[in-house]
């Protein structure tokens, strides 16, 4: 099962440049820069995290094809803790520093609550289990609820791939799973809605890595139409997604046909809505989620696929640079919330000129928490391959 694995490690880098560029608008203060990395959201920090879904479970089975004993999942179990949990700790202390403790205001129009950063809701976070135990009993603390989602089909994983004897029986109880979990949703209000939109993508990782290892490779239509099939998926999601959004009113022309309105669209949807027993909200999200999942999953089958043909080609001071962009991404998604709410607050007090403040942020701020983010994980994951798991 060897194999060059830096094709991941560039989508890895990917991932993390498209988070930190959206979220960047967030803390910047200048209208041109905010302007310029506005123009990014929605889509980067989705295809960002997307990435990050898909890459998991595509290593989770490179890694980890079967787990046909109780002795596999223990270890399977162990890894995941020494390699996630011990950093996660660190930046959920961080968290409460920054929020609660200082009490520094925070860019999320959540905001910030005593359930938030209780002692239960912070201990519920420490075991990964903010997303399992939401919205009833948990409340994902900012950035971090996406650490729970991955965490959480970590925790599945072993049930999903012992009842996998091939591809269909991986469809089955995948399915199976997803089914469970709107059961417990919808009688018991746990299992927050972000897991319902990346669960797919991740069980897709699994699934391209399974096929790739039993299978042909793929057939040149595929690789032909899947592109066509991204851009199709781009503007179909960004159209629904605008005239699904009450904030705006928008009227679409179509030849021949005349108009079709928002008020037309959302009668359309109630009709089925009512028909199947699903309210108006709840059809349009399931709709939006569907759309977002089939767009994140062909963007990433079609980067891997370009990542793997082009890999060889990337040499020198460039890989090395996709390197160490790949390898400080974990700390650098959980670390970059506090510590650029900590720098946006003490740079008002010493430097008054916004958009000197932004340049600070662009090109000293965020390039040293990737410094330090690559030298902090490079140093735990020595520690942790050489003394811990050898």
């Amino acid at each position: 099962m060897k194999e060059n694995l830096f094709a991941l490690d560039f989508l890895r880098a990917l991932a993390i440049v498209c988070i930190i560029v959206t979220h960047l608008a967030i803390y910047l203060i200048s209208n041109p820069f905010k302007l310029f990395f506005y123009s990014f959201i929605p889509y980067f920090a989705d295809i960002g995290l997307g990435l990050f879904l898909f890459i998991s479970g595509y290593l989770m089975y490179h890694n980890n094809p079967t787990l046909s004993s109780a002795g596999d999942v223990l270890k399977f179990y162990k890894k995941r803790v020494l390699r996630v949990f011990p950093l996660y700790w660190i930046a959920i202390v961080l968290f409460v520093i920054v929020f609660a403790w200082l009490n520094l205001p925070t860019v999320y129009s959540t905001g910030t609550s005593s359930e938030m950063f209780s002692l239960t809701n912070i201990i519920i976070t420490a075991l990964g289990l903010q997303i399992f135990l939401s919205p009833s009993y948990a409340i994902p603390i900012f950035t971090l609820y996406f650490v729970g989602v991955i965490l959480l089909c970590y925790y599945l994983y072993p049930l999903i791939i012992y009842y996998s004897k091939n591809f269909s029986s991986l469809v089955c109880s995948s399915a199976l799973i997803f089914l469970l979990f709107i059961f417990l949703h919808v009688q018991f209000n746990i299992i927050g809605n972000q897991f319902f939109l990346f669960y797919p993508i991740f069980i897709s990782g699994i699934a391209v890595r399974y096929l790739s290892l039993n299978t042909r490779s793929l057939t040149p239509w595929f690789l032909i139409l899947l592109p066509v099939f991204l851009v199709l998926l781009l503007i179909i999601e960004s159209r629904t997604t605008l005239i699904f959004d009450e904030r705006v009113m928008i009227t679409i022309k179509i030849p021949d046909i005349g108009f079709v309105s928002q008020d037309s669209v959302n009668q359309v949807l109630l009709d089925l809505g009512s028909r199947i027993g699903i309210s108006l909200d709840t059809l349009k999200l399931i709709i939006i989620n569907i759309l977002f999942d089939l767009f994140i999953i062909a963007f990433c089958i079609t980067q891997l696929i370009f990542s793997k043909q082009y890999a060889d080609y990337i040499q020198g001071s460039a890989r090395s640079f996709i390197m160490f962009l790949s390898v400080g991404s974990y700390g650098v998604y959980l670390f970059h919330d506090p510590l650029l709410t900590i720098w946006t607050v003490e740079i008002e007090s010493w430097i008054y000129v916004p958009i000197v403040q932004d340049l600070l942020t662009i090109f000293l701020i965020v390039p040293l928490i990737f410094i330090v983010s690559y030298y902090f994980q490079s140093g735990y994951s020595s520690v942790v391959e050489k003394k811990i798991l050898r």
